[in-house]
């Protein structure tokens, strides 16, 4: 059994004439994965720099394991780790999980994997010490689930109705605090706002910058100036309610088209009341298209 890595010290030449065989053996997870052949286009490119690397297992010129590393400051992730049926039990993902780790100088490094397979890699993965973190549905397939080891899940992005009057100033740059009963947690960088009933579109979104929890009293005198929204609206919607959320806004950007909720999501999808985690990769992809 032979082992080599492909990174930025490898010729062009020799990459692509590993290329296809990468492709055929990897071939099963286009189903798991949307986009999974531009992926693994933008892999083979990010091998000339020093954030992306291959490890290979050979034997008799064909490839039995293999593993796609990511590393950069801000992510130590093992992308992907496969081992031919042929090959199993024989120690390569163990070695390939050992060079990761060196490779990556991370000895828990972030790896996910869909729940179609993680009976297969639970018991392997704790071998190492690796622990789940986080379960999320629909981040690659709606419906099924994708586990987290080593690191949990970063939400990063979500939906929120917005009546349309309100959306608009936002829009426009007229309203900067969006104020809120019910809020998300830390970590949100990007809201997309679906402008509520009668328009039922996403029109844009916006940046967080923060979110300030105090008593709506406190709130109003901190940034009524910013609301969008007059003193009697506000008490109507606080009523009764001892705390409130202020999301300061950093910048508001326009989709150049909008959007309705089934184009993005691609099935039935019913308005969120308030908000909701937007994970799936392919409703990402479409909104980042149309900025």
């Amino acid at each position: 059994m032979n082992s080599f890595i492909i990174n930025k010290e490898t010729s062009a030449d020799y990459k692509f004439s590993y290329f296809a065989q990468i492709r055929k053996f990897l071939s099963g997870l286009t189903c798991n994965y949307p986009h999974f052949e531009e992926w693994l286009e933008h892999v083979l490119d990010m091998t000339g720099t020093d954030e992306r690397t291959i490890i290979i297992c050979e034997h008799d010129k064909r490839i039995a394991g293999l593993a796609i590393l990511k590393n950069t400051n801000d992510e130590k992730k093992i992308c992907t780790i496969r081992v031919a049926e042929a090959y199993r039990r024989q120690g390569i993902g163990t070695f390939l999980i050992n060079e990761a780790r060196k490779i990556l100088h991370e000895d828990y490094p972030l790896l996910t994997v869909s729940d179609e397979h993680i009976g297969v890699f639970r018991k392997f993965l704790s071998r190492f010490g690796f622990e789940q973190k986080s379960q999320v549905k629909s981040v690659y397939q709606y419906g099924h689930d994708e586990f987290y080891f080593n690191k949990p899940y970063q939400r990063e992005c979500v939906l929120m109705s917005i009546k349309p009057k309100f959306a608009e100033k936002i829009m426009n740059g007229e309203k900067k605090v969006e104020f809120r009963k019910i809020c998300f947690g830390d970590g949100i960088r990007r809201v997309y706002i679906y402008s509520s009933s009668p328009k039922k579109k996403i029109i844009g979104y916006f940046e967080v910058d923060r979110i300030v929890t105090a008593s709506p009293t406190e709130l109003w005198q901190y940034f009524q100036a910013w609301g969008g929204i007059n003193r009697y609206d506000y008490d109507s919607y606080f009523k009764k309610k001892k705390f409130g959320h202020a999301i300061l806004i950093k910048r508001a950007v326009r989709l150049r088209t909008e959007i309705s909720l089934n184009d993005v999501m691609n099935r039935a999808y019913k308005a969120p009341q308030n908000y909701h985690n937007l994970d799936n990769v392919d409703a990402l992809r479409r909104l980042h298209l149309l900025e």
